[in-house]
């Protein structure tokens, strides 16, 4: 997920989002049949959470994740252990299985909706967690879609350049026109694209906010 320029850069110059987007790479295209991670979420941006979501559901060995992002318990865990109450439980299923049967204590970070059964409890916190990933999935898509077409546009925009310092040199003035046309309109694109990002990651955020609360 580094390109052009940015895949030289020495790793002293990354910020920590980037240079735990290097380890993480490391960790996945090396040999291994186990995977220990904790709290792999944190300080990566969304393009990397979905690329890490991924990379860990097709990963054919096992992998022993400490989280505390539901999204990401609820699209990767098959297995858990579970702690509360003071004690180390372990639970053979989903988080959804989890949630539905079993439930965290109300004074556990359970959910905030009342309801007169602890049963309907569980279940309304597992449709809550199901309607969570829905609402916000399309959202992180979009921006992941548009953050990819400013990458395209960008990598076609330094190759029309290098291709217009060739043309000028050989005179060819056809080519000239033709990529001068094309490098204005990649320049407005590019623009476009990062007018569209800022509303879409705004859109994206104001949804997460609708959540927090209630994941508090």
């Amino acid at each position: 997920m580094f390109s052009g320029d940015d895949a030289e850069k020495k790793v002293r110059v990354l910020s920590g989002g980037e240079r735990s987007r290097v380890l993480l790479g490391k960790l996945l295209v090396a040999p291994s049949n186990i995977l220990f991670l904790d709290e792999p979420m944190h300080h990566l941006d969304i393009e990397s959470c979905e690329a890490m979501l991924d990379a860990v559901r097709d990963f054919e060995g096992a992998a022993l994740v400490v989280a505390h992002d539901e999204h990401f318990i609820h699209q990767v865990a098959t297995k858990l252990i579970v702690f509360q109450s003071g004690k180390a439980t372990f639970y053979p299923g989903t988080y959804k299985e989890f949630l539905e049967d079993i439930g965290w204590d109300d004074d556990e970070g359970g959910p905030s909706i009342k309801e007169n059964s602890r049963k309907e409890s569980r279940r309304a916190r597992a449709e809550y967690i199901i309607m969570r990933s829905r609402c916000l999935r399309p959202l992180e898509e979009n921006v992941k879609a548009i953050e990819q077409k400013i990458l395209s546009s960008e990598a076609r925009q330094t190759e029309v350049n290098k291709l217009l310092i060739t043309a000028s040199e050989n005179a060819d003035v056809p080519a000239l026109q033709q990529l001068s046309v094309e490098l204005k309109e990649l320049t407005t694109n590019i623009d476009t694209y990062f007018t569209q990002l800022q509303a879409a990651t705004k859109a994206y955020e104001e949804e997460l906010k609708k959540f927090r609360g209630n994941d508090e």
